[in-house]
């Protein structure tokens, strides 16, 4: 079974951030299974490139009835190094979000990136006139997103020869933004904005950047999971070794415990961020 947090803390839940099935060895949870689905989609359309044309979007085509364009999208990948990457990017920062969540959350949230996309998309093309060429298909923007998102969450983590995560961070909207102002690409320079902030408050929304004060948050539909039985395989501190007080072992276990039965957005904002602090004081950040 997988651990939930970090930093010695080991809880053997049934909970949402189980995988949804094993492959062999592997987990597969919604990030692997979105990413195989893209591997998949890639090799396929190096060998019928039309296919590619029917799940990148469209805004002329979703007019017509191809409304699953709105969706498919992050599957259209043109086979190329640059789309290998996106994809293993993808994969790594969806990875260790997803940890944090669990993949019900973490499905809630690509889809309503995957949306909130479209309809930026939709609205950019209308605006300018362009609604008879594909302006959405692959998962670059996406994977850039989740970077951001994950850099966010986790500032002071170690990235490329040290440097820290918010330095990346920065480096990369910075490059974007000068990159639009250099082009005068206005509209995209909005969308490419709005997309951030709309990236930060479903991040909000399924339990992240728990930390920041000023990232709002909205109520996403969900299915309450059952309560995980008591006769299951749980693992309690303090363990051997452990300098962590018992008040806050105590605290963490009653977190989880609340997590495992009803979900990470279960919490309120502040048990949100005392569960951050906690787990931040186990991983020694």
């Amino acid at each position: 079974m997988p651990t939930i947090y970090g930093g010695g803390v080991s809880r053997h839940h049934a909970s949402p951030s189980q995988p949804w099935f094993r492959a062999g060895r592997f987990d597969i949870g919604t990030t692997e299974a979105v990413t195989i689905a893209a591997a998949v989609s890639l090799v396929l359309i190096a060998i019928v490139p039309l296919l590619w044309r029917v799940l990148a979007l469209t805004p002329g085509d979703v007019l017509h009835g191809l409304v699953w364009q709105l969706v498919s999208w992050p599957l259209a990948n043109v086979p190329s190094l640059g789309a290998v990457w996106s994809l293993v990017v993808f994969w790594w920062a969806g990875h260790e979000l997803e940890k944090d969540t669990g993949r019900n959350d973490w499905g809630l949230f690509l889809g309503g990136l995957t949306l909130l996309q479209s309809v930026l998309a939709m609205g950019l093309a209308a605006l300018v006139g362009a609604t008879s060429s594909a302006v959405l298909a692959g998962v670059g923007s996406m994977s850039m997103l989740l970077v951001l998102v994950y850099i966010a969450e986790h500032p002071r983590r170690p990235f490329f020869f040290n440097i820290p995560a918010w330095v990346i961070g920065v480096a990369i909207v910075a490059i974007s933004v000068l990159s639009s102002i250099f082009a005068r690409a206005w509209l995209t320079l909005l969308v490419f904005l709005v997309s951030v902030l709309g990236a930060a408050v479903l991040a909000r929304s399924v339990g992240l950047l728990a930390s920041y004060d000023l990232a709002p948050w909205l109520t996403l539909p969900r299915r309450r999971p059952k309560a995980p039985s008591r006769g299951g395989n749980v693992a309690y501190g303090p363990w051997q070794g452990s300098s962590v007080p018992q008040h806050e072992t105590d605290e963490l276990d009653s977190l989880l415990d609340k997590i495992a039965a009803n979900g990470l957005s279960s919490l309120t904002v502040k048990e949100r961020r005392r569960l951050d602090d906690l787990r931040k004081r186990r991983r020694g950040l």
